[in-house]
Parts: structure tokens; C-alpha cells; sequence
């Protein structure tokens, strides 16, 4: 397992971080990392603000992913 960020506590296998940086594009990237950690039922009731009392993504989750492969 790889921690995503130096010192974020988030960690994901080898196989995916090759998987999301072989991904075309940041956007497709970030989606995939994503995918990692929620599930799509998970995923679509979320936004990444948590604007009109969503659910949103762990920050830290957010904070690793932009910070590291965006």
C-alpha cells in the first residue's frame, strides 16, 4: 500500500494509483481515486461541497487526491 499524500494517513494499493494515473485526464483521475473509497450508491447522493445538506467526501480523502495527482 502507498499513503497517497506524505503524512495524510490515506492509503490505496499500487495497483491502484498506476490504474488512476494512467487515466487521460485529472478529471477521469480524480474519479477513479474516488472510486476507491465510496461506492457508486455512495457517490450519488454526495457532492464535493456538501452544499444544501449532502453528504461530501472526507476532506482528508479530497485534500490527497488534488494535492498529490492533480
Amino acid at each position: 500500500m502507498i499513503e497517497m499524500s506524505p503524512g495524510s494517513g490515506i492509503f490505496v494499493f499500487d495497483s491502484q494509483i498506476e490504474q488512476a494515473l494512467a487515466r487521460k485526464s485529472p478529471t477521469s483521475c480524480a474519479a477513479f481515486l474516488l472510486n476507491c473509497f465510496y461506492t457508486n450508491t455512495e457517490m450519488a447522493g454526495m457532492n464535493l461541497t456538501g452544499a444544501n445538506g449532502k453528504p461530501h467526501p472526507d476532506k482528508q480523502i479530497i485534500d490527497s487526491i488534488i494535492g498529490e495527482y492533480m
